[in-house]
């Protein structure tokens, strides 16, 4: 039946385009545009602009890539500058991101985080990485340290 066929050729098709997506969304130029427009799309007051800066245009990718942990992960490095507490109300305040997150701007945040977790999300499904001697090399290292 093509059903049996059309399926996979489908998840493939999905897989490159979310791969793509992720390779356009690596460069830092394209990378700000986008997160840019999820400000603007999500509600997010201008005013965010006054408490982060970046000081590493590698971090506009983090941040589209990774969302709250490429912001934690941006500040750890150093690749931004950020004034936490009012950032971060800024950023939840009636936005997208905050209690509006089921409007129109959080599904579209939404959908994208989706699309660029496909090809993570995908290998998980066919590859399952984790073996008996992984996990309990994990357990082993974690809790009997």
């Amino acid at each position: 039946c093509c059903c049996r066929v059309g399926v996979p050729v489908l998840v493939l098709l999905a897989a490159i385009v979310a791969g793509s997506l992720q390779y356009f969304l690596r460069q830092p130029k394209y990378a700000e545009q986008v997160v840019r427009k999820l400000v603007e799309v999500g509600g997010i007051p201008e005013t965010i602009w006054d408490h982060i800066q970046v000081v590493d245009d590698s971090a506009w990718a983090d941040i589209i890539t990774k969302l709250n942990l490429g912001i934690a992960e941006g500040y750890m490095h150093q690749k931004i500058k950020v004034d936490p507490l009012p950032f971060f109300l800024t950023l939840m305040n009636g936005t997208a991101v905050g209690p509006r997150r089921r409007d129109e701007g959080g599904e579209l945040l939404g959908l994208l985080v989706r699309v660029l977790n496909l090809p993570k999300d995908l290998s998980a499904l066919l590859v399952n990485m984790q073996t008996r001697e992984r996990s309990k090399r994990v357990t082993t290292k974690h809790y009997d340290a």
